[in-house]
C-alpha cells in the first residue's frame, strides 16, 4: 500500500493538491478513495484504471479530483474500473465457465500435500 500512496502523492504534488500545514496531502483523509486504492490489491493495471477514472473520466483532470470541495462518486468509479478490467481480461466469463477450477485453485495450498521423494 505504501508504494500506491507514493504514486498518488506524485500526482498530487504535480497538481499542487491541498495540503495541511505540516505538508501532508489532504487526500489521504478520503476513506472511500483509500478503500478503492486498497481494493486494487497492488495490481498495476487496476491502479492505472482507477487513476484514469478518477483523474480523467469523472473529473477534468487530476487537479479537479484533488480539489477539496468536490465530492466524488466512488461507487460509480468502482463500477467503471470493475467493468473496464472485466472487458480487458474477460474475467467474469472465464471464471463463470470454469468456476470449480478457480475455486479449487483459490483454496489450494501446496503445503497441504505430502510428497514422497522416491
Amino acid at each position: 500500500m505504501k508504494s500506491i500512496v507514493e504514486i498518488v502523492d506524485h500526482y498530487a504534488s504535480l497538481c499542487e493538491a491541498p495540503r495541511f500545514r505540516n505538508g501532508h496531502f489532504k487526500w489521504k483523509l478520503r476513506q472511500k478513495f483509500l478503500q478503492l486504492l486498497e481494493d486494487t490489491g497492488g495490481l498495476p493495471r487496476a491502479l492505472k484504471q482507477l487513476l484514469y477514472f478518477c483523474f480523467n473520466y469523472f473529473n477534468e483532470d487530476a487537479a479537479e479530483f484533488f480539489a477539496e470541495e468536490k465530492e466524488q462518486s466512488y461507487g460509480d468509479i468502482f463500477r467503471r474500473v470493475k467493468n473496464a478490467l472485466n472487458d480487458s481480461y474477460n474475467i467474469k466469463n472465464l471464471v463463470g465457465e470454469k468456476k470449480e477450477c478457480f475455486v479449487l485453485r483459490f483454496y489450494w495450498n501446496p503445503s497441504d500435500f505430502q510428497t514422497n521423494p522416491s
